[in-house]
């Protein structure tokens, strides 16, 4: 998504789900990965 000129955010994974999202943000040919939140299995423990 293009959120002004030389801004843009693209979401790489988990967008809807609780946990393990992740996105990637460029600003001005400049690259930031957030890589934000854990994944778990049913039984609660993380993967």
């Amino acid at each position: 998504m293009n959120v002004g000129n030389n801004m843009e955010y693209i979401l790489l994974g988990g967008a809807g789900e609780v946990g393990g999202s992740c996105l990637l943000l460029s600003v001005a040919g400049h690259y930031l990965l957030f890589d934000c939140g854990v994944r778990v299995n049913k039984s609660g423990n993380e993967i």
